[in-house]
């Protein structure tokens, strides 16, 4: 058990640790300001205690200073594990203590940067192993219950960029340390999903010991892949005190990647985003107002290589309110470039907010379009777009995590929805998510996790709906239902011709089938129900539309009823 605020780090797996015990400690590590580690309900008796560590980040002595106390006792005053043992080098802390069937408390304090451990023993006097605490062990604790935003709960992460690869969604974050006071971030993170709830951490991609001319400031990142190599490319400020943009590579989307040993040739500037177009060819979106120095934001074309530019950098026109975090994505065959406005748009001054701009080449000139995402927690605000099984959605920062702040961010996803003219509709920030579906409120159309066929439209009765064609489905998957027995569900439907729905389980079990009469015509809306086979708990649907091939079904919601009685609960966005 662990309490206090903390933060955990993965280290790659490649990362070795000298003279280790066991390197499995090392694969992980725990620290903070002020935490404590309790090894619960220990028998009565004499013990010896085995604190093991290794500095895996500082390259002196005197940058990482800490107390060890053990139930209330200071134990370790001012420990310094580089002065003890170098870098990368294991050190073995012991101690005697003498229980008397109570609990075993170990509180790490800081001094200076924040404390850490990797593992703690707990032996007998006769050398006999009763408790071994793994800081892995203990991230565990720390990992997102799946209750939707943010994503990542076991650690502070900013600056998402969202790209499918393989068939998931991973996305590329920078690392906000537990103890910042201020962005100086030292690590890349990524995440990877198969379904929008489970994110599955892959740990530390590149760190920036890894790259040679980097000394610090690892801001917003972005990965691409491209001829059977993943290219990563971030920003960090050289050895010289200037922002460059480097490259690093990889044969896998989760590293390890190795750097280039310079930044690319006439880069400058920070929050880098590539884009690569249906013709190949590769551009980079860059720029950053602040310590990123500059006026406007820029893009460049990338040569064959993908690690240098092809030409000079150029200004981009269009980009009204712009300060940072540039973003590009492909609509049809319109451009779209967001970016954070910092506190320069006049309806948000107070903090960032994300606008975008659109423009028929990559190159621009753009034209300001509007706000697709307003005010979060904390001041600033970076945004990816990208689509998954036929759905959209914008990833972005918050600070919601407990212990968050400006520089504590914490990386969510919502719905994004393109409106009829092909603008976009603004994101609506939940707590919810996407992961999930709340069985129990009413579920509108748009919010699907899969779409086989259907398109999303805007709605006469207001917002989205979804127009499906014969055979068209979309799957909705986790739909929450708790301890609710569902016997009937209701749709609010409008349809050119007679056609059915059937409503299965997402392995293709029939769960009902709901007859749909024709409506004065396709925008003509009208409440349908129907019986069901009883479902609770936790449950992936279906709903498939059949009607004759010129046939349209328009879709606005769906509720499930138990009991024939409404479930009241709703959710109010």
């Amino acid at each position: 058990m662990v309490k206090g605020e903390i933060s955990h780090y993965k280290n790659a797996d490649r990362y070795k640790v000298a003279n280790a015990t066991d390197n499995s400690f090392y694969a992980e590590e725990v620290y903070g300001n002020d935490f404590t580690v309790t090894v619960q309900s220990i028998p009565k008796g004499n013990y010896k205690v085995e604190i093991y560590m290794a500095e895996s980040f500082h390259s002196s002595s005197n940058k990482r200073v800490f107390n060890i106390y053990e139930n209330g006792l200071l134990i370790s005053d001012k420990l310094d594990i580089y002065a003890k043992a170098g870098k990368d080098t294991e050190y073995r802390f012991s101690s005697s203590v003498k229980l008397k069937n109570q609990d075993l408390e170990i509180r790490f304090e800081s001094v200076k940067d924040m404390a850490k451990f990797n593992a703690v023993k707990v032996l007998t006097d006769k050398g006999s192993v009763i408790a071994c605490v793994k800081a892995s062990e203990l991230s565990k604790t720390m990992e997102n219950p799946g209750t939707g935003n943010p994503i990542v709960c076991n650690m502070f992460t900013a600056d998402p960029s969202a790209h499918v690869f393989n068939g998931k969604v991973y996305v590329y974050t920078s690392h906000d340390l537990s103890n910042a006071q201020g962005f100086n971030m030292r690590d890349y993170q990524v995440f990877s999903s198969s379904d929008m709830k489970t994110w599955h951490d892959h740990g530390v991609i590149l760190d920036v010991a890894d790259v040679p001319w980097a000394k610090e400031y690892l801001w917003a990142p972005d990965c691409v892949y491209k001829n059977g190599i993943y290219y990563f490319y971030f920003p960090a400020k050289s050895t010289n005190g200037e922002f460059k943009i480097g490259v690093a590579t990889s044969t896998s989307p989760t590293g390890p990647f190795k750097a280039e040993p310079e930044p690319i040739k006439g880069s400058f500037s920070v929050d880098p985003a590539v884009f690569i177009d249906t013709d190949g060819k590769a551009y980079m979106y860059f720029g950053g107002a602040g310590m990123g120095g500059q006026s406007t934001p820029w893009v460049a074309k990338l040569d064959d290589t993908m690690k240098q530019f092809d030409g000079e950098p150029r200004r981009i026109v269009g980009a009204d309110y712009w300060f940072e975090a540039c973003w590009m994505s492909k609509i049809g065959n319109t451009y779209y470039l967001s970016y954070s406005t910092g506190s320069n748009h006049p309806e948000y001054p107070e903090s960032s907010a994300i606008a975008y701009a659109t423009s028929d080449n990559p190159m621009g000139p753009f034209k300001y379009q509007g706000v697709v995402n307003g005010y979060v927690s904390g001041w600033t605000n970076h945004q990816s777009m990208v689509e998954y099984k036929g759905q959209s959605y914008f990833f972005y920062h918050n600070a919601d995590l407990p212990g968050g702040n400006t520089t504590k961010r914490s990386v969510c996803v919502d719905y994004l929805h393109v409106n009829d003219d092909g603008t976009l509709s603004k994101v609506v920030q939940t707590k919810q998510g996407v992961g999930t579906c709340d069985g129990l409120a009413r579920i509108e159309a748009e919010n699907y996790h899969e779409s086989i066929g259907a398109k999303k439209k805007q709605c006469s009765e207001g917002g989205f709906s979804v127009i499906f064609n014969t055979n068209n489905a979309l799957v909705f998957n986790k739909v929450e239902l708790k301890d609710k027995i569902a016997t009937s569900i209701r749709l609010r439907v409008a349809n050119s011709a007679k056609g059915e729905i059937q409503i299965r389980s997402n392995d293709g079990k029939k769960l009902g089938l709901l007859k749909i009469d024709k409506t004065a015509n396709g925008e003509a809306w009208k409440t349908v129900t129907g019986t069901i086979k009883p479902i609770t708990g936790t449950k992936d649907i279906r709903l498939v539309y059949k009607g004759k091939n010129s046939e349209q079904l328009n879709l606005n919601w769906f509720e499930f009823y138990g009991s024939n009685k409404v479930i009241k609960k709703m959710i109010f966005y």
